[in-house]
């Protein structure tokens, strides 16, 4: 069996050997306490950034919840003005308020999510995709309403146009019959009479109402139809007809683009429901601290 040589461990050897165990020992404690400080301070600083994520999550939230209610009322104004005048094309107003868009992009970063799911636990990320389902919803809602909105209006613009264009050519065609010896007095008279209460009552061109009912139609009634007999008559009918037509239609296209308004009003109504009630802690927590500032 070997035998240890004590005598090679002096002193001096245990001093030194102590000394290196101390400063190792105080290295290793000096980097642990520095380790859990920093990891502290980056613990608290996330919590702080969470604190700063989560507030302005609920600003924008709060913010879409507003802009989507006032969606709603400038959809319903639009709605009243087609039920009131279905002749005329009534613009729908735009919000400048983007906080829709703003939304829907925080929802989709995962500092927010996570930001969320430490305050709120796993039990309600449930309302959190729910949320982000009916920001989604709403924009394809607002997208689709102003491409609809944008090609009725220009249909409209156009057959409106093609209407007065139609309506020129027809009074200078009707003002013709009194150089040509084909009526009778009573109905170049009729003719005379209407196309002076015309022009004695005539305000903005672009009227259509008033080109239907102080030429179209008296015309069409108190003299065209009373002389069918006759070729050139019977040619304009036909054309008074299809403008006739043309502005019932203008008036149907109207109710159909209010109608399609109505359809979307609904299904927007119903989403902003569930939006506020999925939502409702983070619009409850804008409240909380508006309240706390006035106090």
């Amino acid at each position: 069996m070997c035998e240890i040589d004590w005598s090679f461990f002096d002193n001096d050897f245990f001093k030194d050997l102590i000394s290196a165990l101390i400063g190792t020992g105080t290295a290793l404690l000096i980097f642990y306490l520095t380790l859990k400080s920093d990891r502290k301070k980056a613990n608290k600083e996330e919590n702080e950034q969470n604190i700063r994520r989560l507030d302005y999550l609920s600003n924008v939230t709060t913010a879409t919840k507003n802009q989507a209610e006032s969606f709603i009322t400038n959809l319903e104004k639009s709605i009243a003005d087609f039920e009131t005048d279905d002749l005329n094309f009534h613009l729908l107003t735009k919000n400048p308020n983007s906080s829709l868009n703003r939304l829907s992009e925080i929802l989709n970063n995962e500092n927010y999510f996570l930001a969320y799911f430490k305050k709120y636990g796993k039990k309600n990320l449930k309302k959190y995709n729910n949320i982000s389902l009916q920001v989604d919803f709403f924009v394809e809602q607002e997208k689709q309403i102003w491409e609809m909105t944008k090609i009725a209006q220009t249909f409209d613009h156009n057959r409106k146009q093609s209407f007065v264009r139609t309506v020129n050519d027809l009074m200078n065609r009707t003002a013709g019959l009194l150089q040509i010896n084909l009526l009778e007095p009573k109905y170049l008279n009729e003719i005379n009479r209407v196309f002076q209460d015309f022009y004695d009552n005539v305000g903005d061109m672009s009227d259509l109402n008033f080109h239907y009912t102080r030429f179209i139609r008296p015309i069409m009634e108190n003299v065209l139809i009373k002389n069918v007999d006759k070729p050139i008559i019977i040619e304009l009918i036909s054309e008074f007809k299809n403008v006739s037509n043309l502005f019932n239609e203008i008036k149907a296209q109207n109710k159909n683009h209010n109608k399609s308004q109505k359809e979307i009003l609904e299904r927007y109504n119903e989403s902003l429901g569930f939006f506020k009630r999925d939502a409702d802690e983070l619009i409850e927590e804008k409240k909380t601290e508006e309240k706390l500032k006035t106090e």
